[in-house]
């Protein structure tokens, strides 16, 4: 993987991590969990393709599976 794959990575387990951990209340607590739910899940699909495109789709799957986790378990807090 190159290095802007695993940082893409990264930042999305530092914010899942402070979603979970220790969810911020108020505003930016919406905030954050709009970015979880809906603007992370499809930065990490875009950046799967582009890593299918690149590499191999082997390589797409660690950002397919972090966008289902984000997408599934944020939305239900968002929506819950």
């Amino acid at each position: 993987m190159f290095w802007w794959q695993w940082s893409v990575l990264v930042v999305a387990a530092v914010l899942a991590a402070i979603g979970f951990l220790c969810p911020p209340r108020g505003t930016v607590g919406q905030v954050l969990r709009i970015i979880l739910a809906w603007f992370l899940p499809y930065a990490l699909i875009t950046v799967a393709f582009c890593t299918g495109y690149i590499q191999s789709m082997w390589m797409a799957v660690p950002y397919l599976a972090a966008a289902y986790f984000l997408y599934i378990s944020f939305v239900r807090k968002h929506f819950g």
